[in-house]
This record gives C-alpha cells, sequence and structure tokens, in this order.
C-alpha cells in the first residue's frame, strides 16, 4: 500500500512541475514578447554637422570635397574653395533599430536656380559594416544598422558655381529634404 502511495504522490509532484514548467515558459515568453516590443524605435534622421566649404571664391569655378573626409580638391575650372581649414563635412545620423536594414537615396544636382549647384556624395557607414557609398544619381544603397542602430552619413560633394557674387555672400542650401530613407520592417 505503502508503494503504491508514493507512486501516486511521484507521479502528481511529476505533472505539476511540468505543469508549472510550462506556464513558466509561457510567461517567460510573453515577457520577452513585451521587452522586444518596448525596444521598437521609431527610426529618425538628425543633423550632427551641417556641411561647409569654408570661404569660397565669389566667382565661377568649383570643387569637390570628399565625404568622410572634409578634403577639398580641385574639380572643373578654377579651384574657388581657398580656405580649407574652415572646411567641414556634413554628419547626418540616422538612428533605428538595431540591426535592420537601412535604404538610403540622395538626390543629385541640388540646383538653388541662382548659378550654384550642390552634387551630394554621402559615404555611409555603421558599426561591423562596410561603409557605402552613395554617388550622383544612384537608387537606394542598403546598409544594415548594426547593434547599435546608429548609421553615420557624411556628406561631401561637388559645389559648382556658374556665375559671380558680392563678396562676403552666403550661400545656403537645406540638405535634409533630399535624403530619401528608409527602415525595412
Amino acid at each position: 500500500m505503502l508503494k503504491r502511495f508514493t507512486e501516486i504522490f511521484m507521479r502528481a509532484s511529476s505533472k505539476r512541475r511540468n505543469s508549472t514548467a510550462i506556464r513558466f515558459a509561457v510567461i517567460l515568453s510573453l515577457l520577452s514578447l513585451n521587452i522586444t516590443q518596448a525596444q521598437a524605435i521609431t527610426p529618425i534622421l538628425s543633423i550632427d554637422r551641417e556641411i561647409s566649404y569654408g570661404v569660397v571664391l565669389p566667382e565661377p569655378g568649383s570643387c569637390r570635397m570628399i565625404a568622410k573626409t572634409a578634403v577639398i580638391m580641385d574639380y572643373l575650372g578654377t579651384n574657388i574653395c581657398v580656405m580649407q581649414d574652415d572646411a567641414r563635412n556634413g554628419l547626418y545620423i540616422i538612428t533605428a533599430n538595431p540591426n535592420k536594414n537601412i535604404r538610403v537615396k540622395v538626390l543629385p544636382n541640388q540646383d538653388n536656380g541662382d548659378g550654384v549647384v550642390f552634387n551630394p556624395y554621402i559615404e555611409m557607414n555603421s558599426d561591423g559594416e562596410t561603409p557605402q557609398t552613395i554617388f550622383n544619381n544612384t537608387g537606394f544603397v542598403l546598409i544594415n544598422s548594426g547593434v547599435t542602430g546608429v548609421v553615420n552619413l557624411y556628406l561631401g560633394g561637388d559645389l559648382v558655381v556658374s556665375r559671380s557674387y558680392p563678396y562676403n555672400q552666403k550661400i545656403i542650401f537645406s540638405f535634409v529634404d533630399a535624403i530619401e530613407w528608409q527602415e525595412d520592417p
């Protein structure tokens, strides 16, 4: 009789342990779903640093800025970027969900209609990913956001001026609208 009671008790305990383990696994699964959902963010594009070619001669000519390094070089005709120490590349940052594919496109030939054309180039990178360069008039370029979810977009490009300007005149482009991007689901 004692043996039979022990067998029944062991089976009941085993069933309770399995039931508890199943309940615990279900609760743990639900918690992990909520944690994953809480970590999802709405991706954003922010400006860390505006691009500047420094002092530019107020005459027709051009210059090219390397996107990653901000190095200025001759492009077509007269080099109009003369004070290169003041030049700086732009830095735009996409903050997205970690390990998501980000598609980025840059609209070419930003023309203010007043004799100035800016043809942007972007080098984008993310932790652990091979840098990607977006040149004039390409489609979307894909990069993974990596474990941090941060994609850096370094902005450079060609500045082409086709007419003379008064000394000390500032020319400002609004560039944010020229970047198209999306996070893949």
